[in-house]
């Protein structure tokens, strides 16, 4: 039996996962579509209430608190959200008090995020493994959202850092500098000099200014001695003969 190469049908996809897949390309926008129209509905009899739509251009991949594996995380007008792989993340910007970026350290491809709840009594959030690059964008987000950030370079230990928070109390905390102590780059601007101190640093000593006066005597014996060089000099001087006479002399 002879089999026909030239006619059959060469082709590397199987035609029913083509199928497939395009069935499924159609159930998806068929059903964003339906969610869109919905939402619709609702903002227009609501009147109040508007759905939030995540960034997806500022999406980027990390390992939500409550999630072991790597997601899609998006940043939202109202929220950080994860939607993609269940358990479903959602935290709200209006809980959140500050975020800190840790292990931000050059040669370093991630980073990870902490969220600090506006509750204290609450455990601070952690978003691991997130990829260096979207560092400036996640920072200018959150700028914009009027959320305080801070960066460091190691891991903290936020169960210690809460349970002293919550054992000097919200009043004292802030009156102890607050979360200044994670502005690792902002200590050293921090502590100033005084300036009546800055001045009596460049002040002489009592030591010194004795010595300048010292030096000072001795200058004025030094000049004192050289005036009194110079009056002998002039006196011998006067003392001795012309040139003219001196001939006149080896002449006789």
């Amino acid at each position: 039996a002879s089999y026909a190469l030239d006619t059959a049908r060469r082709s590397g996809y199987d035609p029913d996962e083509l199928e497939e897949e395009q069935r499924e390309r159609q159930l998806r926008n068929r059903m964003n579509q339906e969610f869109s129209n919905f939402s619709k509905k609702i903002e227009d009899q609501a009147k109040d209430l508007e759905f939030d739509i995540p960034y997806r251009e500022l999406g980027f991949y990390g390992v939500p608190p409550h999630n072991k594996s790597t997601s899609f995380i998006m940043p939202a007008v109202n929220a950080l959200v994860e939607l993609t792989e269940p358990p479903w993340f959602v935290m709200p910007l209006s809980d959140i008090e500050i975020a800190h970026f840790e292990r931000v350290v050059y040669g370093l491809k991630n980073f990870d995020l902490v969220l600090v709840f506006k509750d204290f009594s609450e455990k601070p959030l952690h978003v691991n493994a997130i990829n260096i690059e979207h560092l400036d964008a996640l920072k200018t987000w959150l700028d914009s959202c009027n959320i305080k950030f801070y960066e460091g370079t190691a891991n903290l230990n936020w169960n210690a850092i809460m349970k002293n928070i919550n054992d000097t109390g919200i009043e004292g905390f802030y009156e102890d500098g607050g979360w200044k102590f994670l502005n690792m780059q902002g200590s050293s601007d921090e502590e100033e000099e005084d300036p009546d101190d800055a001045e009596s640093d460049f002040e002489p000593s009592g030591s010194e200014s004795e010595e300048e006066e010292a030096s000072d005597g001795s200058d004025e014996d030094f000049t004192d001695e050289s005036d009194g060089s110079e009056e002998e000099l002039g006196s011998d001087e006067s003392e001795g003969q012309d040139w003219d006479e001196a001939e006149e002399e080896a002449e006789k």
